[in-house]
């Protein structure tokens, strides 16, 4: 595999484990957003219940914004690792191969002088 197709590879890997991190934070402020929303439900104070949707709407937004980027890096991901695949060598056709059944086994080599 040359260097660009590993860089590639390594880019790929860090690309979807962020997506995934991504996506963790997204899922953590939409429960933060969930809590928001239930105390301004439960609050008989006018200013207190702006407030709890203000920071509602505050963290509704930011899980969003992280959701959308972790599709983006998931993407992004995916297309570097599959690039990374086609630019990486063809497996060698030289090689040893040995194979046991019940009854038999066999060897094979192959290779180019």
């Amino acid at each position: 595999m040359d260097d660009t197709a590993r860089a590639m590879r390594t880019w790929g890997f860090v690309a979807v484990g962020a997506s995934v991190a991504a996506l963790g934070t997204a899922v953590a402020f939409e429960l933060l957003r969930s809590q928001s929303e239930s105390r301004a439900r439960q609050t008989d104070e006018q200013v207190a219940f702006k407030e709890a949707m203000d920071t509602m709407k505050t963290q509704q937004t930011i899980a969003r914004v992280f959701a959308v980027s972790a599709g983006v890096l998931a993407l992004t991901g995916g297309v570097l690792l599959v690039l990374s695949a086609e630019r990486g060598e063809s497996p060698s056709s030289d090689g040893v191969a040995l194979a046991c059944l019940p009854t038999s086994c066999n060897a094979v080599y192959r290779g180019h002088f």
